[in-house]
């Protein structure tokens, strides 16, 4: 039977109130939370909410990007080592 809470070992200092239903609810479902919101979240867009990234939707798109493009080259390089041998 799985756990359907979310416990947190830390305090949680967040100061708006309205949005840690929101935050709470990321960190139980989700891998990264995507949000615009740099009033309430900014500080967590250049840290981590409990090892959860906390990400612009721009900025976690030009990442993946990046983690494609280096996926694909690290498949290609072992393709033509493959292929050489």
């Amino acid at each position: 039977m799985a756990s359907d809470g979310l416990t947190f070992v830390w305090p949680v200092v967040f100061p708006a109130v309205k949005d840690k239903p929101v935050l709470f609810t990321a960190a139980a479902t989700a891998d990264v939370p995507l949000t615009l919101d740099r009033t309430d979240f900014g500080g967590f867009m250049t840290t981590v909410f409990y090892s959860l990234p906390v990400m612009k939707p721009g900025d976690f798109l030009r990442r993946e990007r990046v983690a494609r493009r280096q996926s694909i080259l690290i498949n290609l390089k072992t393709e033509l080592m493959v292929n050489s041998e």
